[in-house]
């Protein structure tokens, strides 16, 4: 049998989206179009990788952000459209996106909008006016969540055509079947020469959206024997001053480190902690999850509020550092809690795979769901 032909319009190779992208391909013929080869601040990392199950194809546009370019060039695979079953837009807001969208309305094509997440808020009307000119009347929505479900529809959608897919960045391999116990931890925290006897982990931009002001302010809160390491690049003058000024000596700043070290802090880790001010998704999450961590993010992180905001994990207000603090504080007195939470966290994100990403679009695809999907 003949297989499903996709044409994917998308911004730039992301790992995650490449991986999703390669497993996708071994059931339909893919062609991915993507407006930029890598991002600015990722040039080393996601400039190299393999499209061995779809067909890639960059765009010669101009750049005018980190990872977006204008091109209509993108009109010579459109307009060859009778040649695809689908064709998805996942850069609905990007120059080129917001072109394809056009040019598969004005050709009257069929077609699918999908984004990783988006909350609702309050905007200029003309803003929300051109944004329902753009996302409104698609044929079909792609969501990974309610929260996103709620976008789509606020900019015009209607909910009879949303399909909910479990997004992520892990394959099942990637998930453990057990948390590391105690013991298990405190070997790998020697061999990383960790002092403390527990770890809350961090591991993102050393940024404000991230909630890295809120993590230097707890750091002061904390005992000595419970470190904070937050991984994922190098810390600011001011960040270093701060420390120095309150004399701060158990948060520990580490630079980027390759996928197969940052497994291994994930596991000798005692608690995630993500105190981010917005997030539209989070894939730490996923991977601090699968790694049987217990959950420390806020109410505007969507990965916290679809999968761990039931049993595995804890939610709080960006504002309300006394509530992380309660939280950090009842997880390191209570072992057991956090072994629980740790196999909940692991038996809910084994629906958040690679393999399932790919199964759920099939499903989509093929027609077998015809509503809103709550996992």
């Amino acid at each position: 049998m003949e297989k499903m032909k996709i044409l994917w319009i998308t911004n730039i190779p992301s790992p995650y989206r490449v991986n999703f992208f390669n497993e996708l391909g071994k059931q339909v013929d893919l062609t991915v179009i993507f407006e930029r080869q890598s991002s600015k601040e990722r040039d080393a990392l996601w400039n190299n990788f393999s499209s061995k199950w779809f067909n890639s194809i960059f765009l010669n546009g101009l750049k005018y952000d980190r990872d977006k370019s204008m091109s209509f060039n993108v009109y010579k695979y459109l307009k060859e459209y009778t040649q695809y079953d689908k064709i998805v837009i996942s850069n609905p807001f990007t120059f080129t996106g917001i072109v394809s969208i056009f040019y598969t309305k004005l050709l009257k094509v069929n077609y699918s909008i999908e984004c990783d997440g988006g909350f609702v808020k309050p905007e200029f009307f003309l803003k929300k006016f051109f944004k329902r000119i753009i996302l409104g009347k698609a044929p079909l929505y792609l969501s990974t969540s309610k929260e996103l479900d709620e976008y789509y529809i606020n900019y015009g959608a209607k909910s009879k055509n949303i399909r909910r897919y479990p997004f992520t960045s892990i394959y099942g391999k990637d998930i453990l079947e057990f948390p590391l116990t105690f013991d298990e931890k405190k070997i790998l925290k020697s061999k990383f020469d960790i002092k403390e006897t527990f770890v809350c982990l961090f591991v993102g931009q050393f940024i404000k959206r991230k909630g890295i002001d809120i993590l230097m302010k707890i750091s002061k809160e904390l005992d000595s024997d419970i470190g904070l390491y937050c991984i994922g690049g190098v810390p600011t003058e001011n960040m270093i001053a701060y420390t120095k000024k309150h004399n701060i000596k158990n948060i520990h700043f580490v630079e980027f480190l390759d996928s197969t070290k940052v497994k291994e802090y994930y596991r000798l880790a005692d608690i995630f902690i993500l105190p981010t001010r917005e997030d539209i998704w989070g894939l730490v999450i996923n991977e601090a999850m699968a790694n049987g961590l217990p959950i420390i993010t806020t109410n505007r992180c969507i990965a916290g509020l679809e999968l761990a905001n039931d049993g595995g994990g804890r939610l709080f207000n960006p504002d309300d550092i006394n509530k992380m603090a309660s939280y950090i504080e009842y997880l390191i007195e209570n072992d057991d809690v956090r072994y629980t939470m740790g196999i909940s966290n692991i038996e809910r994100v084994s629906q958040y795979t690679i393999e399932k990403m790919s199964e759920e679009h099939m499903r989509i695809f093929n027609g077998e769901i015809k509503n809103i999907v709550r996992l």
